[in-house]
């Protein structure tokens, strides 16, 4: 079986708004292998190991997205800041936040 890509989500706080949202983001997207990094708890020169493993990188914030790069991430691996996920489902797209469908194409 083949391993799984690895998204490295940051967020503020654990238990806030944007760790929720990436809770239920990952849960539509199983193909992926989530990690969180709590970015007010551990500084980013402590990760260089989980940012080199990573195949994409989600930054909260901009001020996030310059320390990761400080850091030494790959800049050709960073996405600023995600907040919903549409899935294809039967012709229908669900926004996975809001719980909005609507038809695809």
């Amino acid at each position: 079986m083949a391993n799984k890509p690895i998204v490295l989500w940051s967020c503020d706080v654990k238990g806030w708004a944007y760790f929720n949202r990436v809770e239920t983001m990952s849960k539509a997207l199983p193909q992926f292998d989530h990690r969180v990094w709590i970015f007010s708890a551990v500084a980013p020169s402590l990760l260089q190991g989980m940012m080199t493993a990573a195949d994409i990188i989600v930054c909260q914030g901009v001020k996030v997205v310059e320390r990761t790069l400080a850091a030494g991430a790959d800049p050709k691996k960073i996405i600023c800041r995600i907040d919903s996920v549409r899935v294809d489902h039967e012709g229908f797209y669900i926004d996975v936040f809001t719980a909005e469908a609507a038809r695809a194409g």
